[in-house]
């Protein structure tokens, strides 16, 4: 997390990613879908997330695998939970 952000601004950050799993449970391409407003911000998770590409994932649970495996999800990351 750059250490230019305040906390106070921290707090009032977030932002929204849309992330691949791949079908044998791997991280994939992602795309910010909805950017924080701060550059510096997004761009840690930028890094974070282009660290994770290629990445194997923990084996979801059965039931839910096929809901998982191969499809693209939402993430969030929030500026108050950075630090």
């Amino acid at each position: 997390m750059p250490t230019v952000i305040t906390d106070e601004e921290l707090q009032k950050l977030a932002c929204v990613i849309e992330l691949s799993i791949t079908n044998d449970g791997r991280v994939g391409e992602y795309e910010v879908k909805r950017p924080s407003g701060n550059e510096a911000f997004d761009d840690s998770v930028r890094r974070r997330m282009s660290q994770a590409e290629g990445a194997e994932l923990p084996a979801p649970p059965e039931s839910v695998a096929k809901r998982i495996l191969g499809e693209t999800i939402s993430l969030r990351f929030f500026g108050r939970h950075a630090r």
